[in-house]
């Protein structure tokens, strides 16, 4: 008789994950050809949709799932994000007060370094633009090549094949524009070194004069 309690109490125990584990049970939402689509499984399927996942017992969102980004949306983000790093480096670079100059750059040499590395930094840009604008375009024309042959087959063409030819447009109409402002971006670089260097070079002259006493007492003399 005593040990009833003592099982009792082990059934509860072992009871209890089993229990926690309904309670947490969750469901999973996503879009399925433009049909909103739940289940408490998620089908081998729809593992790289977006989705919400929710609390079956509250009904409350838990957790929000994007799609795995495609090629395409990899090579546009890394691309804007390049891009980014170029205009903050130009954007610095410009900031920079006639003091601040002098006093950031010791010599010449560290300017141009500077410039060398910001040139370095978009003409890898303009490459990579070019690069996956080939591998959008092939992977596009190729989309369009099975659309084409599925409607003269007499096939209709599935909607996830137009979502994909949709994005491989809109991401190869982004790299494009892309490509536009690296090169945009490169021939205004040689403008902006010449500039920069003239006014460095004429600040460093202009500091040397002011910091030599013979300068001074032959500038003082004429006056």
């Amino acid at each position: 008789m005593k040990l009833i309690p003592w099982l009792a109490l082990g059934f509860a125990v072992l009871a209890a994950p089993a229990f926690a584990q309904q309670s947490t049970k969750k469901l999973y939402c996503w879009n399925d050809k433009g049909n909103r689509v739940c289940s408490d499984a998620l089908p081998p399927d729809a593992v790289n949709r977006a989705r919400d996942e929710i609390n079956s017992k509250s009904g409350m969102r838990t957790a929000s799932v994007a799609a795995p980004q495609t090629e395409a949306e990899r090579a546009a983000a890394q691309a804007a994000a390049a891009q980014a790093d170029a205009q903050q480096a130009a954007a610095k670079l410009k900031a920079f007060s006639d003091q601040g100059l002098l006093q950031s750059f010791g010599g010449e040499e560290q300017l141009q370094r500077v410039f060398t590395e910001r040139r370095q930094m978009l003409e890898d840009n303009l490459r990579t633009a070019r690069f996956n604008l080939v591998s959008l375009r092939g992977g596009l024309i190729a989309l369009l090549d099975q659309a084409s042959s599925r409607e003269l087959a007499g096939k209709p063409v599935v909607e996830q094949m137009q979502s994909d030819i949709r994005t491989r447009h809109a991401e190869l109409a982004r790299q494009q524009a892309l490509l536009v402002g690296f090169t945009r971006d490169r021939a205004a670089l040689d403008g902006e070194i010449a500039e920069t260097l003239a006014r460095y070079r004429a600040l460093k002259a202009g500091s040397a004069i002011q910091t030599d006493p013979t300068s001074q007492a032959t500038t003082a003399a004429k006056q």
